[in-house]
C-alpha cells in the first residue's frame, strides 16, 4: 500500500510558510496539521480494504466526519468543508477540481490523495474563518 500526499500551495506559494496572526488574534489555517488529520483518517477508515461498491459511500461519510470533527477540534476558529471522493483502480484517471472564496491569509485547503492496489481516495478539506 502507497500513500500519496499532494498539499495544495498555500497562500500563492510553493512553501508552507509561515502562519500569520490576524488582526482579530485568529491564527491561520495549520496545512502541516491538517493533512497528518486527513492522512490518518482515511488510513483509520480504508487502511487494508479492498474496493467495495457497496461500501465506499459508507466509508467516504465516515471519513468526511472524522475528517470535520478533528479538524474543527484543532482549528475551531474556522468552518471546515470536507469533500470525499473513493473511486476504483481501472486503469483510468479521475479529474476532480474544487474551488473557494476564501480570506487571504487565514483561510486554506488541504488535499490529500490516498492509494492502494484497488482504490483511490481524495480528500479535500476548506478552511474558512468564521
Amino acid at each position: 500500500m502507497s500513500v500519496n500526499t499532494m498539499i495544495v500551495k498555500k497562500r500563492d506559494s510553493d512553501e508552507l510558510g509561515p502562519c500569520y496572526r490576524h488582526k482579530h488574534h485568529i491564527e491561520c489555517f495549520e496545512l502541516t496539521n491538517a493533512a497528518d488529520i486527513i492522512r490518518k483518517s482515511i488510513e483509520d477508515i480504508l487502511h487494508s480494504n479492498d474496493y467495495d461498491d457497496e461500501k465506499t459511500e459508507n466509508w467516504s461519510m465516515e471519513i468526511v466526519k472524522m475528517c470535520q470533527e478533528q479538524l474543527y477540534q484543532s482549528q475551531k476558529d474556522f468552518k471546515m468543508i470536507v469533500t470525499c471522493i473513493i473511486v476504483p483502480k481501472k486503469g483510468k484517471n479521475v479529474h476532480m477540481s474544487n474551488a473557494c472564496l476564501w480570506q487571504f491569509p487565514i483561510d486554506g485547503s488541504c488535499i490529500i490523495r490516498w492509494e492502494n492496489l484497488s482504490m483511490y481516495c481524495v480528500v479535500s478539506a476548506f478552511a474558512l474563518t468564521l
